[in-house]
């Protein structure tokens, strides 16, 4: 396999000259000397940054270790893992220790471990006789190097949560042996990838911001102060996505009148101009939805729906009266968790508010479970 079978690559690279170390073993790879190759630029840094200062130089401190270190951020759509990562990467310590080798690769549009790998060796310029393997090539490539790497790859779910898992896991494990590499992965979920020995103490999925940070954000991008606004923001659960968009409308509305617009039209609020997962809550979680470890497990769907009219969610305990009949009630719970389409505090499952309207708004529940769990708030 060569670079040119990759097709569409979006790398992002920030790379020079790196030193230069010992000679290949000549039975694992033909990879090229390290050398320059075409300047890329990496992500800007977000201006609007708030609520993850203690997360961040958590993650800062992990990466400026001796070794090299792995590192997952982990949470739903839109909880802000790109930007923390991209916030990481213009780090001026962070700088200082990896220089212009700081490589950022989106991977939403790879499907595969050759995708990754043929993303890898475009940003790095790799290039081998096509008689090994590419990822041999680009692993001897960065030992040659000597000098500290950095790899942040993006949206790591996408390639991950598929059929093709086993090899993507492989992949890592192949990265996980370069001692100068550090790499960062962000990927929508809760459950970290195998075959990778990662850095501790691990992070923690992200969490919503908190109300403090909600308004600041809200504010610092554009939105109209006034009354209502903490209870128009309470309403977001925290969710950065949804609070930037939000704000978006906030430009030329107060927050009394987004309140009496969201409360009638809920999801449309939730997105401007044209619709990506960045721009659009819907879009965002349909990603989430349409991912392998929800079509692997159909009743997932079923109970997203129905707690998604459970503002305060559902205690563990009370799961069998809640759903009598759902078989797999507990399984799906699990699901819906490693896909962080559900939080859980304590033993309570909940799903995040505009998570809850976005589902609502696409397909609401309907028959026997809903009369199951209709039935049993009734007797309570």
């Amino acid at each position: 396999m060569t670079v040119d079978s990759l097709g569409d690559v979006s790398v992002s690279t920030s790379y020079g000259r790196p030193e230069r170390g010992g000679s290949p073993s000549p039975s694992t790879s033909n990879a090229t000397t390290p050398s320059d190759f075409p300047p890329l630029h990496l992500p800007p840094k977000p201006k609007i940054f708030h609520g993850r200062e203690a997360v961040v130089q958590q993650l800062k401190t992990t990466l400026l270790q001796d070794e090299g270190t792995r590192i997952a951020i982990l949470g739903t759509g839109g909880i802000g893992k790109t930007t923390m990562a991209t916030i990481m990467l213009h780090d001026p310590d962070i700088e200082a220790k990896f220089g212009m080798r700081r490589i950022f690769l989106r991977c939403e549009a790879m499907t595969s471990a050759d995708g990754i790998v043929s993303g890898l060796a475009a940003a790095l310029n790799v290039a081998t006789d096509g008689n090994s393997d590419l990822i041999h090539s680009v692993v001897q490539y960065l030992r040659k190097t000597e000098s500290p790497v950095l790899f942040v790859l993006d949206n790591f779910e996408t390639p991950w949560d598929s059929p093709e898992q086993d090899a993507v896991e492989e992949t890592l494990g192949h990265l996980d042996t370069v001692e100068n590499l550090s790499f960062v992965v962000t990927m929508r979920g809760t459950k970290r990838p195998g075959c990778v020995k990662w850095s501790q103490p691990a992070l923690t999925s992200l969490e919503p911001v908190d109300l403090l940070a909600a308004r600041t954000i809200y504010l610092e991008d554009g939105g109209r102060d006034g009354d209502g606004l903490d209870k128009l923001l309470e309403a977001l659960d925290g969710l950065p996505l949804a609070i930037v968009l939000l704000a978006y409308h906030g430009q030329t509305h107060s927050p009394a009148e987004l309140a009496v617009a969201y409360e009638a039209e809920r999801t449309d609020l939730l997105n401007r101009g044209r619709r990506t997962r960045l721009t659009s809550v819907e879009v965002s979680i349909s990603f989430t939805l349409n991912c392998q470890t929800m079509r692997d497990q159909p009743d997932a769907q079923a109970v997203l729906r129905l707690l998604s009219l459970l503002p305060d969610g559902v205690d563990d305990a009370e799961l069998p009266d809640v759903f009598p009949n759902l078989s797999h009630r507990r399984r799906a719970l699990c699901t819906l968790h490693d896909v962080a389409l559900l939080s859980r505090s304590g033993s309570r499952y909940k799903v995040f508010a505009p998570i809850r309207e976005c589902i609502l708004f696409i397909q609401e529940p309907a028959g026997p479970f809903l009369m199951d769990m209709r039935n049993y708030y009734y007797r309570i």
